[in-house]
């Protein structure tokens, strides 16, 4: 499912026409989004990774799907669209389907390093494996995926960290899922007060700053997943969320005390630009910049 411009260590490439690509860094790998063009009733593609992935047919309805999976038998499957793909690190798959002219495919590559952290920090079994799967069947990773697509369709919209977490996110269910282990449901504890209060600290002086997932796991001193976790569970929310309500109380800040046009208001808390403050300002806030200010 991806272009052999991808440096995946392996062989990846697709016969379709590559319109266009996104992509994303976050601690663990990589995030990829493709939009393609079909060739007519057999678009061919193959993929071998040094890294583990996670597919989703996003747009593009098929009819018809042939994979064949290490170099066995082609096995035939009906409409792809809407399916999440697990293809483990050095599994080769190859095939053909009859995409419409344009479809769209988004990836979450895994690397080996990160794999073996999420085991330990999520008590999987050491000799877990991941396998081959044509389609996980677990409509959270779906939803994960999509707003992630969201995201790389609009770079910047929720930043870097957003993206780290989605990711990490689909990757832990995804481990869990393959090891077999149920969620658990009993929440595990948060940061500890010091811990807590040195990342908010953290995130205070670098709100107008690109903040990443290994920045706040490394001011807690844990790993990432466990970080994304316990955040949670400390303050109620994801991190990537209280950075955004944290700027978004700034810009109230400027907004009522100050003569400060929007447009600059917006990068000095944080935000892209002005457009990006208005939709999470609408959304948290519920009015737009500018009604606040003049109620104000």
């Amino acid at each position: 499912m991806f272009d052999n411009t991808v440096d995946t260590g392996g062989t990846c490439s697709y016969a379709g026409e590559l319109l266009r690509k996104q992509s994303r860094n976050w601690t663990g790998g990589e995030a990829l989004l493709f939009d393609r063009r079909g060739q007519g009733e057999k678009t061919e593609f193959n993929h071998r990774s040094a890294r583990h992935a996670i597919a989703l047919h996003a747009e593009g309805a098929n009819t018809r799907l042939a994979v064949r999976r290490n170099g066995g038998q082609p096995q035939m499957s009906g409409c792809s669209l809407g399916q999440v793909m697990l293809v483990p690190a050095q599994y080769a798959i190859e095939g053909w389907s009859d995409f419409p002219q344009d479809f769209r495919h988004i990836a979450v590559l895994l690397d080996a390093q990160t794999v073996h952290e999420l085991l330990e920090d999520e008590n999987l079994p050491g000799s877990f494996e991941f396998t081959f799967r044509h389609d996980v069947g677990d409509g959270v990773i779906a939803s994960r995926m999509h707003e992630l697509q969201l995201e790389l369709d609009n770079p910047g919209l929720m930043g870097r960290l957003y993206v780290e977490s989605l990711c990490c996110e689909i990757a832990v269910r995804a481990m869990r899922m393959q090891a077999a282990a149920p969620t658990p449901t009993v929440a595990r504890g948060g940061l500890t007060p010091k811990r807590l209060r040195m990342v908010k600290d953290y995130i205070e002086t670098n709100l107008v700053n690109e903040i990443t997932l290994s920045d706040l796991a490394a001011v807690a001193g844990v790993s990432y997943a466990h970080f994304c976790r316990a955040f949670h569970t400390s303050v109620g929310m994801a991190s990537h969320q209280y950075i955004v309500r944290r700027r978004i109380d700034m810009a109230k800040d400027l907004l009522a005390n100050s003569n400060l046009p929007i447009a600059e208001i917006a990068p000095s808390v944080g935000f892209g630009d002005q457009s990006h403050l208005t939709k999470h300002f609408r959304r948290i806030v519920g009015t737009t910049p500018r009604q606040f200010r003049n109620a104000a």
